[in-house]
C-alpha cells in the first residue's frame, strides 16, 4: 500500500512547525517553572509590601518573567518568517517499509525502522529519525492531506518499529 500526498511548504506551515516544536520542547520546563515563578512573584509582592526593593527584588522580578518573555519573543520572531519566492512543493510517498520525501531538487527516503519518534498536532506531524528531537532530524508533514487513515498507518509503522508516539 503506497500512498502519495503533495503539500506546499508555505510561510504559515513553517511558522506552525517552529511554534509547535518550541512549545513541545519547553512544555515540561514551563510546567516545572510555573510554581517556582509563582513563589518568586509572591516574594516580589512580599518585598513590595515590606517596602524593600533592592537587588534581590529586581532579580526576583527578572527571573519570574523570564519564561513568558522568552515565549513571547519566540512567538514574535516566528511571525516574521517570510519566503523569498513561491512556496516549495513536496511529495511524500508513504509505503509499508519507508517514507520518501521528494522536492523539485532532491529526494530522501527514511525507513520506518530508523524512526525514533512521532509527535502529533492537529495541523502537523513530526517524524524524528534520531534521538535528538531537533528540526534537523525531523520530517514535518501537514495533517490535512494525510487524513485519519494515513495518519493512523504512519503511527502504526512508527510503533511497530519501536518508535515513540506522543
Amino acid at each position: 500500500m503506497a500512498t502519495q500526498i503533495t503539500y506546499e511548504r508555505t510561510a504559515d506551515f513553517i511558522r506552525a512547525v517552529k511554534r509547535r516544536h518550541f512549545a513541545r520542547l519547553t512544555r515540561k520546563n514551563f510546567v516545572a517553572y510555573l510554581p517556582v515563578g509563582i513563589i518568586r512573584l509572591l516574594g516580589v509582592i512580599g518585598s513590595l509590601h515590606s517596602g524593600k526593593s533592592g537587588a534581590v527584588f529586581w532579580l526576583l522580578i527578572g527571573i519570574s518573567v523570564l519564561w513568558p518573555v522568552l515565549w513571547v519573543l519566540h512567538y514574535s520572531a516566528t511571525s516574521y518568517i517570510r519566503l523569498p519566492g513561491p512556496a516549495a512543493r513536496f511529495t511524500a510517498k508513504i509505503e509499508p517499509e519507508s517514507i520518501t520525501i521528494t522536492s523539485g531538487t532532491s529526494s530522501s527516503t527514511l525507513l520506518w525502522s530508523k524512526v525514533t519518534g512521532l509527535w502529533r498536532f492537529p495541523e502537523l506531524v513530526f517524524i524524528f529519525w534520531d534521538k535528538k528531537i531537533d528540526l534537523d532530524h525531523a520530517i514535518a508533514l501537514p495533517t490535512s492531506p494525510l487524513g485519519s487513515d494515513l495518519s493512523r498507518f504512519i503511527e502504526e509503522r512508527v510503533r511497530e518499529h519501536g518508535g515513540r508516539v506522543a
